[in-house]
Protein backbone atom coordinates (compact mmCIF):
# COMPACT_ATOMS: atom_id res chain seq x y z
CA UNK A 1 0.00 0.00 0.00
CA UNK A 2 1.58 3.29 -1.10
CA UNK A 3 1.18 6.58 1.56
CA UNK A 4 -2.13 8.78 1.11
CA UNK A 5 -1.80 12.38 2.02
CA UNK A 6 -4.21 13.62 4.57
CA UNK A 7 -5.81 16.71 4.45
CA UNK A 8 -3.82 18.17 7.40
CA UNK A 9 -0.74 17.70 5.23
CA UNK A 10 0.86 14.86 7.29
CA UNK A 11 1.44 11.68 5.00
CA UNK A 12 1.02 8.44 6.28
CA UNK A 13 2.37 5.87 4.88
CA UNK A 14 0.59 2.45 6.43
CA UNK A 15 2.96 -0.15 5.09
CA UNK A 16 5.60 1.39 7.12
CA UNK A 17 3.41 1.88 10.30
CA UNK A 18 3.78 -0.56 12.79
CA UNK A 19 1.48 0.83 15.39
CA UNK A 20 4.43 1.26 17.41
CA UNK A 21 3.16 4.40 19.24
CA UNK A 22 6.59 6.31 19.39
CA UNK A 23 5.09 8.94 17.33
CA UNK A 24 1.87 9.21 20.12
CA UNK A 25 4.01 9.67 22.63
CA UNK A 26 6.21 12.32 20.80
CA UNK A 27 3.10 14.59 19.81
CA UNK A 28 2.40 17.34 22.08
CA UNK A 29 -0.74 18.28 21.30
CA UNK A 30 -2.13 14.69 21.47
CA UNK A 31 -3.09 14.60 17.80
CA UNK A 32 -2.07 11.22 17.04
CA UNK A 33 -3.64 7.88 18.29
CA UNK A 34 -4.14 4.53 17.29
CA UNK A 35 -6.84 3.55 14.97
CA UNK A 36 -8.28 -0.21 13.52
CA UNK A 37 -7.86 -0.71 9.64
CA UNK A 38 -10.38 -3.61 10.07
CA UNK A 39 -14.24 -3.16 10.01
CA UNK A 40 -15.79 -2.86 13.29
CA UNK A 41 -12.57 -1.95 15.09
CA UNK A 42 -10.90 -5.42 13.63
CA UNK A 43 -7.22 -5.53 12.06
CA UNK A 44 -3.75 -3.83 12.22
CA UNK A 45 -3.93 -0.88 14.18
CA UNK A 46 -1.98 2.31 13.09
CA UNK A 47 -1.35 5.91 13.69
CA UNK A 48 -3.88 7.85 12.72
CA UNK A 49 -3.53 12.15 12.86
CA UNK A 50 -6.74 14.00 14.14
CA UNK A 51 -6.58 17.07 11.79
CA UNK A 52 -8.42 19.55 14.35
CA UNK A 53 -5.65 18.89 16.85
CA UNK A 54 -2.36 18.80 14.77
CA UNK A 55 -0.20 21.83 14.34
CA UNK A 56 2.38 20.32 11.97
CA UNK A 57 5.25 20.66 14.61
CA UNK A 58 7.38 17.80 13.24
CA UNK A 59 7.70 16.17 16.96
CA UNK A 60 6.37 12.95 15.42
CA UNK A 61 8.47 12.41 12.59
CA UNK A 62 12.55 11.97 13.99
CA UNK A 63 10.11 9.80 17.22
CA UNK A 64 8.98 6.98 14.45
CA UNK A 65 11.73 4.33 13.96
CA UNK A 66 10.01 3.40 10.74
CA UNK A 67 9.86 7.10 8.88
CA UNK A 68 6.54 6.02 8.40
CA UNK A 69 5.42 10.12 8.51
CA UNK A 70 6.38 13.40 6.45
CA UNK A 71 4.60 16.52 6.03
CA UNK A 72 3.75 17.69 3.10
CA UNK A 73 2.73 20.69 1.29
CA UNK A 74 -1.27 20.53 1.06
Amino acid sequence: MSGTPDADGILRIADRCTGCGACISACPVRALTLASTGPGGSGRKLAAVDRRRCTLCGACLPACPHQALAIVPR
